[in-house]
Order: C-alpha cells, then structure tokens, then sequence
C-alpha cells in the first residue's frame, strides 16, 4: 500500500466500542492508496475487526494490556514496535489520551513525526481515582503530541483547555443507518414486540452509560400502562446487575438484553424513541444513529448538542428523575416526530462528507 502511512493506537479493534467504531467507519471510508491504516491495539476479545483489516491489507500489531501492575513490561513493548516500524509511518493517531505518555516518548525517539491524540469523551473515566490518575498522566502525553484532535467542541475543551484543537467527529455510514419498514416489522416480530412502544438503548452496558436509569423509567411508565418495552443492545459488566435490578422493579420481562449486535440498524427501526441517560460523552455517535434511522431522541445533558443532528432530539438532566423522563418518552410518541435525513446526511456525522476532511487533516495538517 502506498500513501500516508498512519499507525492508530487504541485500547482495541474490538466490536461495540465507541473508538473502535470510529476507527473502522474511517478505515472503510478513506482510499488506502491515498491514506493508509494500520494498528496497535492492547486489548483482544473474541468479538473484533481484526479479521476485516487484515484481509484489506492493513496490519494489526498487539500490545499486552495496560495495567497499572504491568505498565513497565508495556512500555518495553511498545518501545521494541517503535524501533522496529516507526520510521513505516508518517504519523501516529492515539485514542488513549491516558496512555500517550507511554506511547508519544518512544514514538518521538524512533523518528515518527507526527503524533496526533485524540480526545472522544468529555469526561476521562466515571471513577474518581483514575479521573485524578489521568489528570495526572494525559498531561505528560500532550507534551509530545504535534496535533491535537477531538470528536466535539465539548471534549476538546474537557482534555486541551485553552490549547488549540480540530474536530473531528465520530461518523457513520448513511448507507446502512436509514429508516427501513422492513427491518421494523422483522425485528418487531422475532422478539415479539407487537405493537408495545419501544424505548430503546445501544451501546455498552457500564457504570458511566448510566443503564440503570432506563430501567428506573421503563418502570414509571409501566405503572401507568403495560405497553412499553426496554430494547438494550449491547454488552458489558453491568449485565448481570442490569438484569437482576430489573426483576426488583418488577418489570424484568419487558427488558429485552440481546447482547452486543452487529447489525445495530436493525434494531434502531424497532425502536420508537431511543434513550441515551449517559454522564458523559465525547459526542454519542449512537444518537446520531438513531436519528439516521428516523428514530427521535432523549438525551442527557452530557450528551454534547452536536449529537442533535436533526433538530429534534430533547435534552434533559438525568437529575430531573425518572418519572419526568417517562413523561417526556409519552410526550414524543403523542408528537410523532418526524426526523428530517437529508439534515441527518448533509452533516459531517455522515463519514462521507467527513472522510476527505480526515484525509485532508493527515495529508496537509489541517481540516
């Protein structure tokens, strides 16, 4: 492959992660002879694109998983890469701000450039201790970093302060995120949804998504109507917490847990309003989603406004409590709001009208 050669560093290539997510819709998107991908990642779970990259051409080097306990041995990895591919690549493009200081140093040593970090998220970790360890940390890395990149205004400013940034948003592919009948009725009747009103969430199942309060609302309106129905696609370790606290609210049979999904578009065109509770988010590319398939939203207030791309989306503090959300949920689907798409694909969530800007950004510096 010829072109800029471009190494992206992140946690994983594993399936139903945001920045994996976002590697892959650019991968896809972006011609390798003009840009060229490959990756370092440290964490490998059965579910990943590895398999994908590597039939296309690009490479995919493993490094061990961080641990506090290990960060010695990782950077001895990462140090015997560097000195054997460095001068391979004209840049370095790091998904862990919190790891950049491992990575930037011997990056720099070994003769690539160009080190971008990229900041996805608004807030560094829902845990109090590695929020003040990566206080700590990303600071070091950013010494080392020749551009600074964000997916929203909201988390550049979270991780760079006053310091210069370019956007770049998460995107996704509108060819496959469309509003679809036929998925609808399909999808409705394999988990026997029938004509419930269906409130729905995709993403990881973790402490920091905030899940648990769908479940909170779901039993609100449940005790005014046995209509509604939770749609959780997704996995993660709060599954089992998930579930049982489910059966305590008494509305464990109509949460539907179908686990991590390939074909999430699928299951946006069974939902009738989509539910986003998180803390905090670089951008919420789910959002996005969801409104490329016509489907309205609530979001938190630590959804970044860029997410609305269609104009309709309601904000609400998860503070105003469960029973307002529910209201708002009954709310929407009495308004039967419609979703404009051709304001959903003209936006640079659309990773086709946001794929040159990325090429353009490594090819000359700028967006």
């Amino acid at each position: 492959m010829g072109g800029y050669r471009v190494l992206q560093l992140a946690t994983s290539l594993n399936r139903g992660t945001g920045v994996a997510g976002f590697m892959m819709n650019y991968w896809r998107a972006i011609d390798p002879d003009q840009v060229h991908f490959d990756f370092a990642v440290h964490l490998v779970k059965p579910e990943n694109y590895i398999e994908e990259v590597e039939k296309e051409g690009s490479r995919v080097y493993t490094l061990p998983e961080i641990t506090m306990g290990n960060l010695r041995g990782t950077s001895e990895a990462i140090r015997a890469l560097a000195e054997k591919v460095a001068d391979s690549y004209d840049a370095v493009h790091c998904h862990m701000p919190n790891m950049a200081f491992l990575h930037f140093p011997l990056w720099k040593r070994f003769g690539t450039e160009r080190r971008i970090v990229h900041s996805h998220t608004t807030e560094s970790s829902p845990y109090a201790l590695r929020r003040l360890r990566n206080s700590i940390v990303e600071p070091l890395g950013l010494r080392y970093a020749t551009d600074r990149l964000a997916s929203s205004e909201s988390a550049g400013l979270s991780a760079y302060g006053n310091a210069s940034f370019q956007v770049v948003p998460n995107a996704v592919d509108m060819s496959t995120f469309k509003p679809s009948t036929a998925s609808r009725k399909t999808m409705r009747q394999k988990y026997n949804l029938g004509g419930k009103n269906v409130i729905g969430y995709v993403g990881r199942l973790a402490k920091g998504k905030n899940v648990k309060f769908l479940i909170d609302v779901l039993a609100c309106l449940d005790s005014r109507s046995s209509n509604y129905a939770l749609l959780l696609v997704g996995s993660g370790e709060e599954e089992a917490t998930l579930r049982s606290y489910a059966e305590e609210r008494s509305v464990g049979d109509k949460v539907l847990f179908v686990g991590y999904r390939p074909d999430t578009e699928m299951f946006y065109n069974a939902m009738d309003v989509f539910l986003f509770p998180s803390r905090a988010e670089g951008l919420g590319l789910v959002a996005v989603e969801a409104q490329a398939c016509g489907v309205p939203c609530i979001l938190s207030r630590g959804i970044p406004a860029e997410a609305d791309v269609s104009g309709t989306s309601l904000f609400m503090s998860v503070q105003e409590g469960a029973e307002r959300w529910a209201e708002a949920v009954r709310s929407v689907l009495l308004s039967e709001t419609k979703i404009n798409r051709n304001l959903v694909t003209a936006s640079p969530f659309n990773v086709g009208v946001s794929a040159p800007r990325l090429a353009s950004f490594y090819l000359r510096g700028h967006l």
